[in-house]
């Protein structure tokens, strides 16, 4: 096999970022943009020592799972990896993403454990948006790998309409601004009443100066989108690795106020929130099910680690009224934002405490029953797998976004935990991303 040279292949799978892979004598190759089953004419690209690389040149005969992308920018903007398939294909790809991750680590020799993915609406699902603004005033994603604006892109079908809306409000405005623009992106998030929050980042901080620029793009936003503006934000993050980024209010509201099973909570400019409504509210009533499974008629002790502004723990605090719920949080603006919560609720059960999720025991003072774990895509630590089977939990519900360090986590549990459910969940239609829910328990 050489470069450049073309091969006809018949697409076998798929792997996780939704490319094609074919064989030819053995050698693995993987090709973009193609659909298993396909059979395509391709042109090698690289050849490694275990794998090549190929572009597509010619379908040949397309894969029933095959569908024309619905977004005319599928291809330069590259969020939706799983744009060209069907939508049943995309969820048996996510599903088998994780099963995959499973298996390479030994984890899945009873297949039972998988649950059917679990999934709510394809398009407009995203309630948060970062359109980065370029020199001649447009506003929009990056291309993939690069840092040029996709003309176009703010009409995103997996965004909501009034985030399109607010978009071309301030490129009329950036496109008429004599001299350099003073933003540098249009960070949007929205709640369910259809209020958003707008936050002006700019590439300096705010100046007395500057405030009075911003004041134009103010008074034009409310021009425009009075109903729907819960508040206008200034935003600039100083530079060095720890920087913290800085919000000013610019008018309205600082928080944004939503409402999750029944549960409201704040959230804060530069607080995590799930970008997927309907997607949040399934992953709480997933880990709540399996609370329900493990509760017995005993009084529990529950513990939420990185428990950001409370989601979790207060899910688990409000469904469990006889439970005592614990939640630790390194980040001090989201442990305020989880207090708020606590109060806005009505809930006396849960206390929340700022620090290391790895200190967990030492700050809750006692074994938890149920432990809900979501960490950041990196998973956790060595020394935080070592330290939850320290804590010794009976259950854990652990929630993470990425199968591979997942299953890497939970193999470092598996000595002392046994894998019950498995449970997979769409928070990202259209894209390769996909969440997953584990319930673990105690050997013995």
């Amino acid at each position: 096999m050489n470069e450049h040279e073309n091969k006809i292949l018949q697409v076998l799978d798929m792997n996780s970022e939704g490319i094609g892979i074919c064989k030819d004598n053995g050698m693995v190759i993987f090709v973009p943009e193609t659909v298993t089953g396909d059979t395509i004419e391709a042109e090698i690209l690289s050849v490694e020592k275990n794998y090549a690389k190929a572009v597509c040149r010619r379908i040949l005969t397309p894969s029933s799972f095959r569908r024309e992308p619905e977004c005319p920018w599928y291809k330069t903007c590259g969020g939706c990896t799983l744009g060209h398939v069907t939508r049943e294909q995309e969820l048996n790809i996510k599903e088998n993403t994780v099963r995959q991750a499973f298996r390479r680590m030994h984890l899945a020799e009873d297949d039972s454990i998988f649950r059917p993915i679990r999934s709510g609406k394809e398009t407009g699902y995203r309630n948060k948006a970062i359109f980065h603004a370029d020199e001649r005033g447009m506003l929009g994603y990056y291309a993939r790998e690069s840092h040029i604006i996709v003309e176009g892109s703010p009409r995103c079908r997996l965004l909501p309409e009034i985030f399109l809306n607010i978009a071309i409000t301030m490129e009329a405005c950036l496109q008429e601004w004599p001299g350099d623009l003073p933003l540098k992106s249009l960070y949007l998030r929205r709640n369910e009443e259809n209020k958003c929050t707008v936050c002006l980042e700019t590439k300096e901080p705010l100046t007395p100066k500057l405030q009075d620029t911003l004041a134009f793009y103010v008074q034009l936003l409310y021009f425009h989108h009075e109903k729907e503006l819960a508040g206008v934000l200034h935003f600039y993050t100083p530079k060095g690795k720890y920087a913290v980024p800085e919000f000013t209010v610019l008018a309205g509201e600082r928080y944004l106020y939503e409402t999750f099973n029944g549960l409201t909570m704040r959230l804060s400019p530069e607080g995590f929130c799930q970008v997927n409504h309907e997607g949040a509210e399934i992953l709480a009533d997933t880990v709540l099910q399996f609370a329900r499974a493990k509760a017995g008629n005993e009084p529990k002790t529950a513990a939420d680690l990185y428990c950001g502004s409370g989601f979790f723990g207060l899910q688990l605090a409000k469904a469990f009224p006889d439970w005592q719920v614990y939640g630790i949080e390194i980040n001090p603006e989201s442990i305020k934002d989880a207090e708020v919560n606590k109060d806005l609720n009505g809930l006396k059960n849960i206390t929340f405490t700022c620090g290391d999720a790895a200190e967990g025991q030492k700050k809750i003072g006692r074994r938890p029953d149920f432990l809900v774990i979501d960490p950041p895509r990196a998973g956790c630590s060595p020394a935080m797998c070592k330290q939850i089977t320290e804590i010794a939990p009976k259950h854990i519900a652990y929630v993470s976004c990425s199968p591979h360090t997942l299953a890497r986590d939970l193999a470092r549990l598996c000595s002392s935990y046994r894998i019950e459910a498995v449970q997979p969940v769409d928070m990202f239609p259209g894209t390769e991303h996909v969440e997953t829910v584990v319930l673990m328990s105690k050997k013995g």
